[in-house]
């Protein structure tokens, strides 16, 4: 990975589909503008840019798409994202929050590629300063998943979580120094309250 050599903060939120990271994210985003701080908050794949409205229909089942090229957009979308989101606004001072980064790669991939390979993959993207992953059984990520009414994605099926499980266990424990694993099955102000503490802990507000 790429180490940062500029002033702003990059924190990553991790999580299988199901662990309240859209959740968290809105409550981060209050407690941030409560405190006055200088943040932003993203998320991967994009929305905006050309290469994640592709990956968007395919993920949808609108498209169709071999697997491996599906990991490498990401990897596309993510350089693109960097340059026109992340680094101008880590340049400005800015802890920058991202929904989802490269562990998502990797722990999502390995249905269909090896771990290593696309950890590789992502060496040119910008190292977190640290990622939250939020920890919830696959029972209760599923109970959640089925709790949306939305049709199902091809990443939400019981078989496939068991695995991504198990990438980003292989994460965490790859990168211990810069990673914390949080509860994600506690009331959702809980797990808001154990985010914040992290961050303050980690001197990251």
């Amino acid at each position: 990975m790429t180490k940062k050599s500029i002033s702003g903060k990059l924190v990553v939120i991790e999580g299988l589909d199901g662990s309240g990271k859209s959740t968290q994210m809105a409550l981060l985003e209050q407690e941030l503008i409560k405190r006055g701080s200088n943040y932003c908050l993203t998320r991967e794949h994009t929305r905006d840019g050309a290469v994640g409205k592709l990956i968007e229909r395919v993920l949808s089942s609108r498209g169709k798409l071999d697997s491996i090229a599906l990991q490498l957009l990401f990897v596309a979308d993510r350089l693109d994202h960097l340059e026109r989101v992340i680094r101008p606004e880590l340049d400005k001072g800015k802890l920058v929050i991202c929904d989802r980064y490269y562990w998502a790669t990797v722990a999502y991939g390995c249905l269909a590629a090896d771990k290593n390979w696309l950890l590789d993959l992502n060496r040119y993207c910008l190292e977190p300063d640290l990622v939250i992953y939020l920890d919830v059984g696959l029972e209760e990520a599923m109970r959640r998943i089925g709790g949306r009414g939305e049709k199902e994605k091809i990443f939400e099926k019981l078989s496939q979580m068991k695995q991504f499980a198990r990438g980003y266990d292989w994460l965490l424990g790859k990168f211990p120094d810069r990673s914390v694993r949080v509860s994600g099955e506690k009331p959702a102000v809980n797990v808001a309250s154990d985010i914040m503490r992290v961050l303050e802990t980690k001197g990251l507000i």
